[in-house]
């Protein structure tokens, strides 16, 4: 080999496909493990995660509202557990309920409470600035509205938002307020 990277080149031996699917199982068995020693991962083992599609309302006449409900085992005898409303993290242009179910059941299942994870409209998807938050104030008042439904007590409910959830929390309690 000389000092020239060029020459080094050809050097270098032909690539192989040999020892690619033990590298994937490996990566696999690493990903188990990993998952398998996750808090919020192991949490998901104790919850029921169900969804649910809220159908077009006098806010949202063009679309209806999906979200994901993370019920604890303990949460399924109590008639009325509190409960918390979550808008996903990802700057409300990405993000989804699926990707934030590990930490939603591990809430759930920390504090016996009942979570709701929104699906809300994304920028960049033609939606109208507000939109979002028009879909976290339908699911709140669908989850008051159906609180004997999902075992909540329509009185002991909070609000939480990661990251772009957060502001399209804030501006749902604005619009509620209104």
């Amino acid at each position: 080999m000389s000092g020239n990277p060029k020459e080094n080149l050809d050097d270098t031996p032909p690539l192989t496909t040999a020892g690619i699917p033990e590298y994937k199982q490996n990566v696999e068995f690493f990903y188990e493990e990993v998952n398998a020693q996750n808090p919020y991962t192991k949490a998901m083992r104790f919850c029921s995660t169900t969804e649910v599609k809220i159908p077009k309302d006098e806010f949202n006449h063009d679309t209806e509202v999906r979200m994901l409900i993370h019920t604890p085992e303990a949460c399924k005898e109590i008639l009325e557990s509190p409960c918390i409303i979550n808008a996903h993290g990802g700057g409300g242009i990405g993000g989804s309920p699926e990707l934030e179910e590990p930490f939603c059941s591990f809430i759930a299942h920390e504090n016996n409470v009942v979570v709701f994870n929104i699906d809300y409209r994304l920028a960049g998807s033609g939606a109208k600035a507000n939109q979002a938050a028009m879909d976290v104030v339908t699911a709140i008042k669908h989850i008051r509205k159906n609180a004997e439904k999902y075992l909540i007590d329509p009185d002991k409910i909070c609000l939480y938002g990661f990251q772009g959830g957060g502001y399209i929390i804030s501006a749902a309690c604005t619009l509620l307020a209104m």
